[in-house]
């Protein structure tokens, strides 16, 4: 039995939700250890046994979140667009006759 015979395909979310989904977690998480970067004493230079890394933790950290937010942005976008094409081709609207015989 495959997915499409038992209709699981078409019950699943768009690709769009999921990859909004995905780039608002990574917005979250990341927003996480960019938050410990500068708020606590690890601070944007990490200097890890007499080495520093020249700020490069964080600025990966910086962005990872600003692409997980336009990832977030971008796909939600889509997605509303999907919805609203496919709610108005799966309607099946008729319009009444509302003229009268005379």
């Amino acid at each position: 039995m495959t997915l499409h015979k038992i209709n699981l395909l078409q019950q699943l979310p768009s690709q769009y939700l999921w990859h909004a989904v995905g780039g608002l977690l990574a917005f979250f998480v990341i927003s996480g250890a960019a938050f410990f970067h500068l708020f606590t004493p690890l601070g944007i230079e990490v200097i890890h046994q007499g080495a520093s890394d020249h700020g490069s933790l964080f600025y990966a950290a910086t962005s990872i979140v600003l692409l997980g937010w336009f990832l977030f942005v971008i796909k939600m976008r889509k997605y509303q667009a999907h919805l609203t094409t496919t709610n108005l081709s799966t309607l099946n609207l008729t319009i009444p006759n509302l003229t009268k015989e005379i």
